[in-house]
């Protein structure tokens, strides 16, 4: 008889949000998969939950190579918890692969939610929540990020992104020219006893930000296009409408 895969949702810095059946799933797996078995072992001396048979790493390089081997676990009849270091699996980190194959193959799943850096950071933000874009981690040249943002600017979902912190000012500074001085977000350290929330126009927060040292990842959230305040603006200056005269 197949085992059963548990997706396990973990806190993402405050270790008091691991919720009851989080523990209980830790509690009951044969084999714990994830990205840093050092970061995930933590959580069992703080909660004092008994060691699983075995520690395996899942990371972002080794996921295809972990997602056929945790299958082979599976079909002997182990039970597999999977957790990323910090959120939900398969959000921007490893998790999607080991699912599908579980999938593929007929395995009993089982989804332990747990707490999120997206939506902690979205409802934090005060920007709309109803409707957004989780983009995950933007492309590391600044060329294709002028890409991409270019091609959202015109999208009135909220914009989401996961940045490492060297690269948070260079990029708010890319999306302020390509977006215009948008209403904007940056969290850090969420969940953590400096969590720290920065509002404000994109050109605002660059100038709070100023030598803010950054550890770990952030959120960055930035507001969707607003066609009705577009409207006004150019109701405001008429002569944004007025059609640029030829030449000869």
């Amino acid at each position: 008889m197949a085992g059963k895969l548990l997706i396990i949702g973990t806190p993402i810095g405050n270790l008091a949000d691991l919720g009851q059946r989080a523990l209980a799933g830790l509690a009951e797996v044969d084999i714990i998969a994830c990205e840093e078995p050092n970061e995930t072992k933590k959580l069992f001396y703080h909660y004092q939950i008994p060691f699983p048979k075995r520690f395996i790493k899942c990371n972002d390089g080794n996921e295809k190579g972990s997602a056929n081997g945790i299958l082979k676990l599976l079909e002997r009849g182990e039970t597999v918890g999977l957790c990323s270091s910090a959120g939900m699996p398969g959000i921007s980190d490893p998790g999607y692969r080991v699912l599908s194959t579980a999938l593929e193959n007929s395995i009993e799943i089982d989804i332990i939610p747990g707490p999120s850096a997206l939506t902690t950071a979205l409802v934090g933000s005060g920007l709309a929540s109803s409707s957004h874009l989780f983009l995950g981690f933007p492309p590391r040249r600044p060329v294709r990020q002028a890409k991409l943002l270019e091609q959202e600017k015109k999208s009135q979902h909220t914009l989401i992104f996961y940045l490492s912190p060297r690269h948070i000012k260079e990029f708010l500074s890319l999306a302020q020219e390509v977006l215009g001085d948008r209403d904007g977000c940056v969290a850090k350290d969420l969940t953590k006893q400096y969590q720290q929330f920065f509002r404000g126009k994109l050109s605002e927060i660059l100038l709070t930000l100023g030598e803010e040292a950054f550890r770990g990842e952030a959120v960055v959230l930035i507001a969707g296009f607003d066609k009705r305040k577009k409207a006004e603006e150019e109701e405001e200056h008429p002569f944004n409408r007025l059609p640029i005269p030829r030449r000869g």
